[in-house]
């Protein structure tokens, strides 16, 4: 849907973790799944890729301490339906942008 690599899904998801290790995470599953060669992102996916998922990174979910502080501040109901709406949004841009770059 993104047209990322699928280590890319896989980052983003666990992204949610710790939203500012999102790159990070990217190359060490890279590494993990392709061997020491993916240690430049470059070598395993195009600028218009990084692009996306620079963009979906930056617009996703919050990370776990920011949806406690939500759920803290507004209930369970409101963080939900942030959490969806920021989500969906986040996946939007990121198909739009994956079509138009890639």
């Amino acid at each position: 849907m993104l047209g990322l690599p699928p280590v890319a899904g896989i980052a983003l998801v666990l992204a949610f973790l710790r939203k500012e290790l999102a790159l990070q995470l990217l190359v060490v599953l890279a590494i993990g799944e392709l061997g020491p060669a993916a240690a430049s992102l470059g070598t395993f996916m195009t600028h218009g890729q990084l692009f996306v998922y620079a963009v979906v990174t930056a617009l996703s979910i919050p990370c776990v301490a920011s949806v406690a502080s939500l759920v803290d501040e507004f209930g369970w109901r409101p963080t939900l339906a942030i959490g969806g709406s920021v989500l969906g949004l986040a996946l939007v841009v990121g198909t739009v942008l994956g079509h138009i770059v890639g």
